[in-house]
C-alpha cells in the first residue's frame, strides 16, 4: 500500500515539474519577444505570476560574461607611497628600495578595443553613399557638358541665320 502511494506521488511530482518547465519555457518566450518586437503581441495567462517570481526582469536570460569585459588599456604609475601602502597591507614585512620604483609605469595590457557591429555599419553604408554620388555625379557631369554644346550650337546657328537676313 505505501509503494503505491509513494508511486502516485512521485507521478504527481514529474507532472508538476514538467507543467512547471512548460510554464517557465513559454514564459521565456513571452518575455523575449515582448522585448523583441512591438507588433506580434501575445498574451501569457501566467505572466503576473511568474513575474512575481522573476522579479521582473526585464531579461530572463543571463548576460554572457564575455560581453561584459572592457577592452581599454590602462596606465597605472607606481611610487613608493603605493608600495609601502601595498606591504602595509600583507601580512608579510617586505622592503622596498624607495628609489627604484619612483615614476616607473607600469601597463596592464587588455583585449585591444575592437569594432562593434553599429560601427561598422555605418562605415560601410558612408562608403556605400560615397561610391553612389560618385556614380551618379558622373552622368550628371556628362548631361551637363552636352546641354552646354547644345546651347552653344544654337547659339551659333540663331547668329547665322541673324546674318542671312
Amino acid at each position: 500500500m505505501a509503494i503505491k502511494i509513494f508511486k502516485a506521488l512521485w507521478q504527481v511530482f514529474l507532472i508538476a515539474s514538467e507543467i512547471w518547465k512548460v510554464l517557465e519555457r513559454n514564459y521565456k518566450k513571452w518575455i523575449e519577444n515582448k522585448n523583441s518586437t512591438g507588433r506580434g503581441r501575445k498574451t501569457f495567462k501566467f505572466s503576473d505570476d511568474l513575474e512575481e517570481i522573476y522579479g521582473k526582469k526585464k531579461n530572463v536570460y543571463p548576460i554572457h560574461p564575455v560581453m561584459v569585459l572592457s577592452t581599454e588599456t590602462q596606465d597605472v604609475n607606481l611610487t613608493s607611497i603605493d608600495n609601502q601602502e601595498i606591504s602595509e597591507s600583507t601580512s608579510e614585512q617586505r622592503i622596498v628600495p624607495q628609489d627604484e620604483n619612483r615614476g616607473e609605469v607600469v601597463r596592464k595590457k587588455r583585449l585591444k578595443k575592437r569594432k562593434t557591429i553599429l560601427e561598422v555599419i555605418r562605415e560601410n553604408r558612408l562608403n556605400y553613399q560615397k561610391e553612389k554620388l560618385k556614380i551618379l555625379k558622373s552622368p550628371q557631369e556628362e548631361i551637363v557638358k552636352l546641354l552646354s554644346e547644345k546651347n552653344e550650337i544654337a547659339k551659333e546657328r540663331n547668329e547665322i541665320l541673324q546674318e542671312k537676313k
